[in-house]
């Protein structure tokens, strides 16, 4: 027996009827009716339908007749126009990306979500006392509300957890791909957080058969307790167990000079070592961070009769404006590859940069 076949509501055509808006306070939007009493929206033009929902008011809006009836009409369409001007999608895009960076701020601050209209009138407040009427308009049709604050939160918080997915969807990818690695070599790195917590960070890097080479952040774990070195290799095992890491792929570590690292009896050199020896695989190859070397070489160094030679020179030159503008002036008639010697450089290797930077005017 073929199914019965019923009409959806676009097959029945139906349309609104003009009487509908004084008898029962309903108006026409996007070929739907909405009450203008209570903002709610009937999908089914049907006066059944209408009739019944204005049964909820009719108690109250029964009692205009004539006159007072189409005047209360007029000022429920007038309020429903205002509101629905308010609703306009933003036009200015400069405007919508404000009050999503406003909103970002508020959030990550941790503040209530209706400081957002306090923030429209400080800015309104800025513009004012400044005569910037042009930016004081703007600034007045900012959505900073606190529904649309809650709203914009809740598109960025979607948009990471897009971003998040398809993050984990590329490392996924690339931990099957692992399992066709011929070879494995790891980084390995503590390091304290704000929080005083010790993080333990895993790189990796692999090559396949055909000498395909890829290199990714591998994992991130937490040393709640100690970092000794019994520690650090419980954690790294099950960094490579969770990820089903084949151990005897493992053909080199990279670490710092810690002792909790290179230690031959207690470090996770040593520990490691003879894990491996246990399960009877093969020793590997360690090796000592390059950029920690380094450090450790610049601190053994002894270096002041070339630093003090070179400060009491830049100081010199930085020291008065007259001898700041000669000099720039002299190196572009040399053509130097610098056009300026460094004064305010990074932390930590401020030295460095100095020191090479003199060395290469010519």
């Amino acid at each position: 027996m073929p199914s019965k076949k019923y009409r959806t509501l676009s097959q029945e055509n139906r349309e609104f009827q003009i009487e509908w808006e004084e008898k029962f306070f309903f108006v026409e939007l996007n070929v739907k009716a909405v009450c203008l009493i209570c903002n709610c929206v009937i999908n089914s033009l049907k006066n059944y339908t209408i009739e019944r929902h204005y049964k909820k008011h009719s108690e109250i809006y029964n009692l205009y007749l004539g006159e007072s009836r189409k005047k209360k009409l007029n000022i429920l369409k007038t309020s429903f126009k205002n509101q629905s001007s308010i609703f306009k999608p933003v036009e200015n895009k400069h405007q919508l990306l404000t009050s999503y960076k406003i909103s970002h701020l508020l959030a990550v601050n941790m503040k209530p979500y209706s400081d957002g209209e306090i923030i429209k009138t400080a800015i309104s407040i800025f513009c004012d006392e400044c005569c910037l009427s042009n930016i004081q308009n703007i600034a007045k049709r900012l959505p900073l509300s606190n529904d649309t604050i809650t709203r914009r939160i809740e598109c960025i918080f979607e948009d990471l957890a897009r971003q998040l997915i398809k993050f984990f969807t590329i490392k996924n990818n690339f931990y099957r791909t692992s399992k066709d690695f011929l070879y494995h070599s790891f980084a390995v790195d503590t390091s304290k957080d704000i929080s005083d917590t010790e993080q333990m960070v895993v790189c990796i890097r692999g090559v396949t058969s055909d000498f395909k080479i890829s290199e990714e952040f591998f994992s991130l774990r937490s040393l709640k307790g100690t970092t000794k070195g019994m520690d650090v290799l419980n954690e790294f095992l099950e960094s490579i167990k969770e990820f089903d890491i084949d151990p005897s792929k493992i053909i080199s570590i990279c670490t710092d000079g810690g002792a909790n690292m290179i230690g031959r009896n207690k470090g996770f050199h040593g520990l490691y070592s003879e894990w491996r020896l246990e399960k009877n695989l093969d020793p590997i190859f360690w090796q000592h961070c390059i950029i920690h070397q380094e450090n450790i070489i610049a601190k053994s160094l002894k270096m002041q009769n070339v630093i003090s030679t070179v400060l009491s020179i830049v100081n010199w030159i930085r020291g008065k404006s007259l001898n700041h503008r000669r000099f720039k002036k002299m190196l572009v008639e040399i053509d130097t590859v610098h056009n300026d010697v460094l004064y305010h450089t990074l932390e930590g290797s401020n030295n460095a940069q100095r020191y090479n930077s003199f060395y290469l005017f010519e």
